[in-house]
């Protein structure tokens, strides 16, 4: 009956550490997430004053597009040949500073996905470390009854 106690004393112990290391590894698994959540949120923010701004400049070089336009009409061939040349060179380089962004934005992604595999690597190795523990504590503990067991024989 002693015998069927310390076993059953064991195997709570065993479960009890199995179960307080699962809990740490959800923390966290959970730290990690909210992290990757937080950095995502900020990315989202980045994005969207990276397009404001890429916008806010398209339509100011769409003006000056259109004003040229407008005043090439009046002037020569070779003033209307000059402006579409300068309006040409606007959109180009609010495309290129669209392009730009877009990006710095698909690097800061990447970054972020980068960070949660590496977060959830980590977890799982702090995971399988965990359960490497509990089979060596249960191993310890078998042992242990068994030379409890052996030396009461």
């Amino acid at each position: 009956m002693k015998k069927m106690l310390m076993m059953l004393a064991l195997v709570l112990g065993v479960s009890a550490m199995a179960e307080d290391a699962a809990n740490n590894a959800m923390a966290t698994m959970k730290k990690e997430a909210k992290k990757v959540e937080e950095k995502m949120a900020d990315v989202k923010e980045d994005v969207k004053k990276e397009a404001e701004k890429a916008g806010e400049k398209l339509e100011a070089a769409k003006d000056k597009v259109e004003e040229k336009m407008a005043d090439t009409k009046k002037d020569v061939k070779a003033e209307t040949k000059k402006a579409e040349e300068k309006a040409v060179d606007a959109k180009e380089d609010a495309k290129t500073k669209v392009d730009a962004a877009k990006d710095k934005v698909e690097e800061k992604v990447e970054a972020v996905k980068e960070d949660a595999e590496k977060s959830a690597d980590t977890v799982k190795k702090d995971v399988k470390k965990a359960g490497k523990k509990v089979k060596k504590a249960v191993k310890k503990v078998e042992t242990k009854v068994e030379e409890k067991v052996e030396a009461k024989n």
